[in-house]
């Protein structure tokens, strides 16, 4: 999507907020969905960045590349998540599941 597109209610936001993360677009949309101005992410300060990386093709270079453009971005160059190099990319939700899916089929397995 856009660069700076976010959502408040998703499978990906679901599984963070579980996991003890606090979604910072959640005061910054009047919508589930929507853009969100970087000048709000900035003064957000999050701790943690996550992208999702979407196209036709895969592997660590798009993952890399969409990284890098974060890290490489002057308005969050102060945010924690910049700083301490918190900036974690992924492909969209179904290619999650399946990476999720296999981790914990692999775990129940081994014991």
């Amino acid at each position: 999507m856009t660069p700076w597109y976010t959502a408040t209610h998703t499978s990906i936001v679901g599984l963070m907020t579980a996991a003890g993360g606090i979604n910072v677009a959640e005061g910054g949309l009047s919508t589930t969905m929507g853009d969100i101005s970087p000048e709000y992410v900035a003064e957000a300060n999050p701790d943690i960045i996550l992208k999702v990386v979407s196209g036709t093709s895969y592997g660590t270079a798009p993952l890399k590349a969409q990284r890098d453009d974060v890290l490489g971005r002057s308005l969050l160059s102060e945010t924690n998540a910049v700083k301490n190099q918190r900036v974690y990319t992924y492909y969209n939700i179904i290619s999650l599941v399946f990476i999720v899916g296999s981790i914990i089929t692999l775990k129940k397995r081994s014991v």
